[in-house]
């Protein structure tokens, strides 16, 4: 972590002190940069399949899936404030119909620059956030990234509510994209996300429903939610699991049943509607919190994308593989970025 991004100044309206966000930035740096992080970060056993020399087009966006997440007013401003004294690093809200999303966003060192809208784990990652979005604006992107409309797996939550929560939190994450393309420190190239674990479920969703990002990289993500909720390791969601049995009279059959008929933001509903070659799939072999099976579903609804695996790590080790993932990523969205614009299927 860079030091001017941990030297974030008192706001009004912020969560914590200066120095609150300085030791919570520096501890972040200690966990995630290590010696054995640099060490296995470059020997980490990755192995890319390439996607196809002839990927598939996608198919038309149904009216229906647009409607369901269309944006319900335009997007404006309520507020941006400056978090250091070159104006890098800011946050802000949104309004858009009833939606308030608000964000943050760390500037590269030279701007007009290409927009990168990052999607964070289910648990907020806030660290992890910061720590991604301050090495990817190194490399020369405009970061922006949404706070989590709400906490997810709740024990109140049932089922409608958990994908009312993943609908809202694509339309959150759409409302930002569209503020962020129209500042002036963004590029006319194209934007792109960064997802990971269920930012990447929600990012193969966003991805079909914009068709003018450049391109998109989903880390640890899967299809098929009501298979990777029910088999997922991840204890939040085990406890989750139970309680809907207990709390709504529904055994795992009829749970699962239940799923299927109201998950409907599965990035492998959306997966045929994504330009193959717009995507790079990072998986996690020894993965048990979105398992092996639930990320080849996604990767063959996609098309089979280009995928960089990682052999030897499981959900939360793959952190150590970092390093290499944001310099993939990097290559893999710089490339997309030169390469000549297609027109979206519509």
């Amino acid at each position: 972590m860079s030091a001017e991004v941990g030297e974030v100044a008192r706001q009004a309206g912020t969560e914590r002190s200066t120095s609150e966000c300085h030791d919570r930035y520096r501890s972040s740096t200690v966990s995630l940069c290590p010696a054995a992080v640099l060490l296995l970060g470059s020997i980490s056993a990755c192995s890319t399949i390439a996607a196809p020399d002839h990927p598939r087009p996608p198919l038309p966006l149904p009216s229906h899936i647009a409607e369901r997440y269309e944006l319900p007013g335009p997007v404006n401003e309520d507020y941006l404030v400056r978090l250091d004294e070159r104006g890098r690093i800011s946050r802000g809200r949104l309004t858009c119909g009833d939606e308030r999303p608000e964000f943050h966003v760390i500037l590269p060192e030279v701007t007009p620059a290409p927009v990168l809208l990052c999607l964070p784990i289910l648990a907020g990652g806030e660290r992890l956030m910061w720590h991604i979005a301050d090495q990817m604006a190194t490399r020369g992107f405009a970061v922006v990234w949404g706070k989590r409309v709400a906490s997810a797996m709740q024990s109140h939550q049932k089922v409608d509510d958990l994908e009312e929560l993943m609908r809202r939190s694509i339309i959150h994450n759409r409302a930002v994209l569209t503020w962020a393309k129209t500042q002036s420190w963004a590029d006319p190239r194209p934007a792109s996300i960064f997802g990971i674990s269920t930012g990447g479920i929600l990012g193969g969703t966003l991805l079909a429903l914009e068709p003018d990002l450049g391109g998109g990289v989903l880390i640890l993500a899967g299809g098929d939610l009501p298979d990777l909720l029910m088999n997922s390791s991840e204890s939040r969601i085990e406890k989750w699991c139970r309680k809907r049995s207990q709390t709504d009279d529904l055994n795992r059959p009829r749970l699962r049943e239940l799923m299927c008929t109201k998950l409907l933001s599965d990035p492998a509903r959306t997966g045929p509607y994504v330009p193959t070659d717009k995507v790079l799939l990072v998986s996690a072999n020894l993965d048990t919190v979105v398992l092996p099976r639930n990320q080849d579903l996604l990767w063959e609804a996609l098309g089979r994308p280009e995928r960089l695996r990682m052999h030897l790590f499981s959900h939360y080790s793959s952190i150590l593989g970092l390093p290499s993932v944001l310099s993939r990523a990097d290559v893999f969205l710089k490339d997309r970025l030169a390469a000549p614009a297609q027109s979206p299927v519509r």
